[in-house]
């Protein structure tokens, strides 16, 4: 077991969370299979809100370009724009931190997501080539069991032929037989 190391800290518990105004919803861990169905629409909502962080960036650098134009200008109240100033640079400090955030928050997940849809890829080239290695076998041995049948059949073609063969060669020596014994057959009523 690991020892205590400061500069980690823990988070705070349920309970605490939901007394803080937390919704259950956000208390509770998701299941991976929750996550890959909400994904698409996380990554939506992440960029739909840098978009959002980034507007709220450009209006306030606007809002500070214009009090700035104002202090040169010399209108309004110096004291004011100068505290207006101070809040805007604030709220785009703000602003920026949250977007940096958020971008990375973004970029760690489509890198994610890119891992994910590449182990996926591979996982499918993979059995991809496992189902054509299956298919070349089965192919191999459906080859060589009808090479096995081919040589079964010219070995019984060729046996058939032998034993034709010999089958002439029977009645050939049958009919010399005869032939024979009739002769001697007549021979011996001629005789």
């Amino acid at each position: 077991m690991q020892g205590f190391d400061s500069r980690f800290e823990r988070g705070f518990s349920e309970e605490n969370r939901l007394e803080a105004g937390a919704t259950p919803a956000q208390v509770k861990n998701k299941t991976v299979a929750q996550l890959h169905q909400t994904q698409a629409a996380d990554l939506e909502k992440a960029r739909s809100t840098l978009a959002a962080l980034n507007e709220k960036i450009e209006k306030n650098t606007r809002l500070i370009e214009k009090a700035e134009a104002r202090i040169e200008a010399g209108k309004g109240d110096l004291a004011k724009l100068n505290a207006n100033i101070e809040t805007y640079t604030r709220r785009l400090q703000a602003a920026r931190f949250e977007a940096k955030q958020e971008e990375a928050r973004l970029a760690a997940n489509v890198a994610h997501n890119k891992k994910r849809q590449d182990e996926a890829a591979a996982k499918t080239r993979a059995a991809e080539a496992e189902a054509a290695a299956a298919q070349d076998r089965e192919k191999a041995a459906r080859v060589r069991e009808q090479e096995a049948l081919d040589r079964q059949k010219a070995a019984f073609e060729q046996f058939a032929l032998e034993e034709a063969h010999l089958e002439k060669e029977r009645i050939a020596a049958d009919e010399a037989r005869l032939l024979a014994l009739s002769e001697n057959h007549r021979k011996y009523e001629d005789g």
